[in-house]
């Protein structure tokens, strides 16, 4: 026998994704992204692709620092507030 019900419950973590440039606008590849979340010290990485996007999935809600660094690049700090849905619809 397979029952299926529908499960509501909170969404509990997002994401920060973005795209790394240069001054001209073209994309920097490999470029480090150094992600802390500054309420509870974590550090993550992640690393830009060829077309110098990032992304780092299943933060938990709260502040970070977003910092991005290249050999022959000046560095970008900035801080991000990750947010989350309320309810997430899910099978189980």
């Amino acid at each position: 026998m397979i029952s299926s019900q529908w499960l509501l419950r909170p969404t509990v973590s997002g994401n920060i994704s973005g795209t790394v440039q240069g001054t001209t606008g073209a994309a920097v590849p490999n470029a480090t992204v150094i992600i802390t979340d500054l309420d509870r010290g974590t550090v993550y990485h992640a690393q830009s692709n060829t077309d110098g996007n990032f992304s780092r999935t299943h933060l938990l809600a709260g502040h970070y620092q977003v910092k991005v660094e290249n050999p022959g690049f000046r560095g970008f700090t900035a801080n991000a507030t990750v947010q989350v849905d309320d309810r997430e619809l899910g099978i189980c």
